[in-house]
């Protein structure tokens, strides 16, 4: 009777659908080993990648408490999803490069298509697809990191604008260097004859993307004059609302309803733009209308108490002008007009209050009565 160790290098040599069952035992080794260490080579490669990246020390990258360790563990947190479709694609390739297919199922498949041109372009576009977006996620990372460099120096050198509209550009260069890499490596195309040929036919893309070159080119002037930064509260036609984005293609503004609007660039450039943020103070101008039966010395008191207590005022700027405006047959019409120093809404609605108040409180001292007919500033 044959031992076990006469048998068993006869049992692994039997085929099972073309293959020795010794190929599918190193086949299904190699997936269960990628599965089980996926997650481990991915965070050792991210670690890996940040040194080279920044150049750091290793024992930073070890010690938990260290800054740099935190940044290794938000790079990880970027990287790991990619990365780890990158290795299961790679353990899926070597795993099936260990089997041949049956020859039976071969020339069935052959009949209709190209099994080799097949896989190796699903293989290739599945490759492609990770490294775009391996290279997306390590753009973000990378953006993202000086976005709060910036944030925390003292002067900042690149500002948020600047680096929003270097992302966007960023993300437009990536998908058209995958679209070459995609066209030359999975679909085997010429890719010189392509970008040759793109400059044929570069006249109709440019009338079929009209619309869409203004804005770019827009949106390059917007990045270079910087008539506003992102944060900045504007009055754009219609639309008033604080800039949260400027993108390649529009700009988008909270308004005060809270909605979101999207504003074409090259509306931007070639319209109106009041830019609120960068006034110094905040004017507050309205017309008073007294009834004609008031005295001319309680409005005389009434316009230098006033004065005087918006000069006092803690909110406002010395600049304030309270006169006798018009005469006319429906009353008396004193302007108000003063400036807030500040530019926050709360402390402006405030403002606004006390002053109102205060020359309510003053026309119930001094008897003074409004007009009926009020009169706008």
């Amino acid at each position: 009777m044959p031992s076990l160790f006469q048998t068993l290098p006869h049992f692994f040599d039997q085929e099972v659908a073309g293959n020795a069952i010794r190929y599918w035992g190193l086949w299904l080794l190699i997936l269960v080993l990628g599965l089980v260490t996926k997650r481990f080579v991915s965070s050792a490669f991210s670690k890996l990648v940040y040194k080279v990246l920044l150049r750091i020390k290793a024992e930073d990258a070890a010690d938990p408490g260290n800054a740099n360790s935190h940044g290794v563990l938000k790079f990880y947190q970027q990287m790991h999803s990619p990365l780890e479709a990158l290795f299961t694609w790679f353990y899926i390739y070597v795993a099936f490069s260990v089997l041949v297919w049956p020859p039976a199922l071969v020339e069935v498949l052959s009949r209709h298509f190209d099994l080799a041109a097949v896989s190796s372009f699903l293989y290739r576009t599945a490759l492609i697809g990770i490294m775009t977006s391996l290279a997306l996620r390590l753009m973000n990372y990378f953006v993202e990191t000086l976005k709060v460099t910036q944030t925390q120096a003292p002067v900042p050198k690149v500002s948020s604008q600047a680096l929003m509209f270097l992302k966007e550009a960023g993300r437009i260069g990536i998908f058209i260097v995958a679209f070459l890499v995609f066209l030359g490596l999975a679909l085997g195309r010429d890719v010189g004859a392509v970008i040759s040929g793109l400059g044929i036919s570069g006249l109709a893309i440019a009338f079929a993307a009209k619309e869409t070159l203004e804005n770019l080119i827009a949106s390059v002037i917007i990045f270079v004059d910087k008539p506003f930064s992102v944060g900045d509260f504007v009055e754009l036609g219609s639309e008033k609302g604080t800039v949260e984005m400027v993108g390649l293609r529009s700009t988008r503004i909270r308004t005060l309803d809270r909605t979101l609007v999207s504003i074409p660039n090259r509306k931007i450039v070639d319209g109106s733009l009041n830019n609120v943020s960068v006034r110094p103070n905040t004017r507050i101008k309205f017309m008073l209308g007294l009834h004609h039966g008031t005295s001319v010395a309680a409005i005389e008191e009434m316009i230098a108490n006033t004065k005087r207590f918006i000069l006092d005022h803690p909110s406002t700027t010395t600049e304030n002008y309270l006169y006798i405006n018009q005469i006319q047959d429906q009353g008396v019409y004193v302007l108000v007009q003063y400036f807030v120093n500040s530019l926050d809404s709360d402390i402006i609605w405030q403002t606004q209050q006390d002053v109102n108040v205060f020359i309510l409180k003053q026309t119930e001292t001094l008897g003074i009565a409004f007009a009926e007919v009020a009169k706008p500033a």
